[in-house]
């Protein structure tokens, strides 16, 4: 018989008709979930074309669903190899090898399937994913854009883009595509997650632990859900229910970064119920410690990154109110976060040389902080700073890490050389700060704003300080200097401090007082009757240590009109409740009722606060950690104060402002004289009226002081004519007539 040679052959033939029928029966066997069944028959797909990418690319599938990460890799690596126009593959390589930890090799693949097909909105939405995990969050936050602009109901890339925008401290914006998300997926356990995690960042409390909990609910098993509801958890207070959610994450997945983050700084609780307890909760927020240095210290490169993310969002910021010396626990904390910004960042991580000072001779000074706006850091150390350096020796710029702007922002702006307006990535921030090559960098506060730490971890200047924004040492091996105040610094104070420490004169700060518009309130608005000795209590509720309890019945003991005027925690925190059956325990043991005594009031804005503060008889400061703002803003009302010296920095705002006015006769020295002053001042209305007319004659002392600017002027001139100040020669101290003690300066 005569062959028809126009027919393929029957080899030929046969062989795409056994890999079509190996593949459609593959195929039908992934769908019904059979994947042993479906992997057997896309091999056998590939005994007749070894090359045959779809069965390469679903073999990848089979792995990756199985989470073979290496065996899925190998397989796309094929299959693209094969068909290098299959944008589908790349997304999935990219996708495996950014879950190998390769971010470089995952957003080569993503834009790889984006230039292959520009409006593949999956492509867009995993280079967000793959930019966010290397906390470019300001382009994947396009990426994200880009990809619900593609795809609207595209609800996975919404619920991106909110936690993109969250990290880069766009809350608001971040809560707007959160809750489309929510509309598309109502029952969507991760997204209701996250904005109940953002609520609680925005102080929205109530509605942050509805949307965890109905998380939870939908997904108790999902350790990334867990973690979210245990940091709200352990931001309203509820420390154990925290700590047994981020416990919970753990044993599911033992890598799970922030929760292990998390669970660390969460076993220091935000209120007390007795003094042993705070001893409890060191220990056990010191064994914690340990680990998560561990832990992170014998990381893969794979896991590096999510720790980065983790630094700063999680920090020790209520182990200061403990009145302990903190500083070897900070040293173990600040080398944990050095060494992990090292090796994410070793471009950013060598000390620079001290650059020249160019033409004009003028020394360099940046300020880092997330507060150029109506905050207490503002009002206190920086404005002072950027208001008053000399500027033909100094140039002065600001880096405001957070998004809020308010008119105090637009008067930093005025003061300022230049101010560079946040939210930006970290990268950013770092080419942002070196471009201005400055000799100096000023930390206000490391503790409290979450880009902060990360940037002062790393080498951004040749000196870097910190100062009390946030009052405690940071325990950072990059933090050369603690700027702190001769007045409120014990005689011992290095020991307190990893950084070497520069006592400036005085209050260390020039201080002018914020001028808000006050309301009008009267006393019996929050029912006091004009006979009530009314002691103003204004501190947070984690100021006031269970061991200082006693203090308050032992003044209603003595003055029976006393009124102790408290602010609440925001609800619907246990904290409030805790507090008051702490003080009905300690008046009981003293046979009063406290709820005759103490007034609780709801949290106040600027203007009310200011408005009840003159609505007052006494400033009864805190016990353990002093009021500083709040007590400036209380003299400024014209109130006397009570206050009681205490052994480190943040025991002594109050005695140290006191004194500088020339009241030192006012500040107390033991419990008992606390006691007696505050009795005193409510017993005897004439003294009373005595001592506020002697605050209102002397509070002009505390306002414009320029001394401590002086000071630290000559600080940065020395510590910029030696290069590392740390080094100089004892001897060699010019401004020691200023304030500065060598002893302390070259310890």
């Amino acid at each position: 018989m005569k062959t028809d040679r126009r027919l393929p052959s029957t080899t030929t033939a046969r062989r795409k008709n056994v890999v079509a029928d190996c593949l459609a029966s593959g195929f039908s066997a992934h769908q019904s979930g059979r994947l042993d069944e479906a992997a057997r028959l896309y091999r056998c797909a590939l005994q007749w074309h070894p090359d045959e990418p779809d069965a390469l690319y679903l073999l990848g599938t089979i792995a990756l669903q199985k989470r073979d990460l290496p065996e899925a890799v190998r397989w796309f690596e094929r299959a693209v190899r094969a068909n290098p126009r299959h944008p589908a593959c790349w997304v999935n390589l990219g996708l495996v090898r950014k879950d190998l930890g390769d971010l470089s090799g995952a957003e080569a693949a993503q834009r790889k399937a984006i230039e292959l097909q520009p409006g593949f909105a999956e492509a867009h939405n995993n280079l967000g994913v793959v930019l966010a995990a290397r906390g470019a969050f300001g382009p994947a936050v396009q990426c994200f854009r880009r990809a619900v602009s593609l795809c609207a109901d595209y609800h996975d890339a919404w619920v991106n883009l909110g936690t993109a925008l969250a990290a880069r401290g766009r809350r608001n914006d971040a809560v707007v595509a959160l809750k489309r998300a929510i509309a598309l997926r109502p029952q969507a356990a991760h997204a209701l997650a996250v904005l109940g995690a953002v609520l609680g960042e925005l102080g929205m409390s109530i509605p942050a632990k509805d949307h965890v909990d109905r998380a939870a609910h939908l997904s108790p098993k999902n350790p990334d859900i867990l973690a979210f509801r245990g940091v709200v958890l352990a931001r309203n207070g509820e420390t154990q229910a925290a700590l047994a959610n981020l416990e919970r994450a753990l044993d599911i997945d033992p890598n799970h970064v922030q929760a292990r983050f998390h669970r660390c700084m969460a076993q220091i609780p935000i209120l007390y119920h007795d003094e042993e307890e705070i001893a409890a909760a060191r220990r056990r927020y010191e064994c914690a410690l340990l680990d998560l240095a561990e832990f992170c210290r014998t990381s893969s490169a794979e896991r590096l990154w999510p720790i980065v993310q983790a630094v700063g969002s999680a920090q020790p910021f209520h182990l200061a109110y403990q009145g302990k010396n903190d500083v070897d626990l900070q040293r173990v904390y600040g080398a944990m976060v050095c060494d992990v910004m090292a090796r994410a960042w070793p471009q950013f991580s060598r000390r620079p040389s001290m650059p020249s000072r160019g033409r004009d001779g003028r020394i360099r000074v940046g300020v880092v902080s997330g507060f150029f706006r109506h905050h207490s850091n503002w009002k206190l150390p920086i404005k002072g700073w950027v208001q008053h350096l000399d500027r033909k020796r100094f140039s002065v710029f600001g880096y405001h890490t957070q998004d809020t702007c308010d008119d105090q922002t637009r008067a930093a702006a005025g003061m300022l050389d230049k101010l560079v307006q946040g939210p930006l990535d970290l990268e950013q921030w770092c080419d942002a700060i070196l471009a201005d090559r400055p000799h100096v960098l000023l930390f206000p506060e490391i503790g409290m704003d979450p880009m902060t730490p990360r940037l002062a971890a790393l080498r951004l200047a040749p000196v870097q300080c910190a100062s009390w924004g946030h009052p405690m040492t940071t325990g950072f091996p990059t933090i050369d200097w603690f700027l702190s105040s001769d007045l409120m610094e014990p005689e011992d104070a290095q020991q307190h401090y990893s950084e070497r420490l520069v006592r400036l004169p005085n209050l260390s700060i020039s201080y002018e007082p914020l001028r808000t518009a006050v309301p009008a309130i009267t006393r019996q608005h929050f029912g006091l009757s004009p006979d009530d000795v009314a002691y103003w209590c204004c501190q947070s509720l984690y100021k006031y240590l269970p061991q200082h309890d006693e203090l308050f019945p032992q003044i209603a003991q003595r003055v029976p009109h006393a009124r102790f005027v408290f602010l609440r925690y925001p609800d619907p925190s246990p904290l409030t409740a805790l507090f008051q059956e702490r003080l009905r325990k300690a008046f009981a043991r003293h046979g009063l009722p406290a709820d005759r005594y103490c007034v609780f009031l709801p949290r106040l804005s600027a203007g009310e606060f200011a408005a009840t503060t003159r609505l007052m008889d006494v400033f009864l400061d805190s016990v353990g950690w002093s009021g500083c703002n709040s007590a400036l803003e209380a003299i400024d009302a014209g109130l006397p104060v009570v206050t009681l010296r205490g052994s480190t920095l943040r025991a002594n705002h109050c005695a140290a402002i006191l004194r500088f006015m020339g009241h030192s006769d006012s500040v107390a020295t033991t419990r008992e004289q606390f006691v007696d002053f505050a009795a005193h001042l409510g017993l005897d209305a004439a003294w009373r009226q005595e001592q506020a007319a002697r605050v209102q004659r002397d509070r002009h002392r505390i306002d414009h002081d320029m001394e401590p600017i002086r000071a630290l002027e000559a600080f940065l001139e020395r510590a910029c004519e030696s290069g590392d100040v740390v080094d100089g020669p004892p001897g060699e101290v010019p401004w020691i007539e200023r304030g500065i003690r060598p002893g302390e300066l070259h310890a």
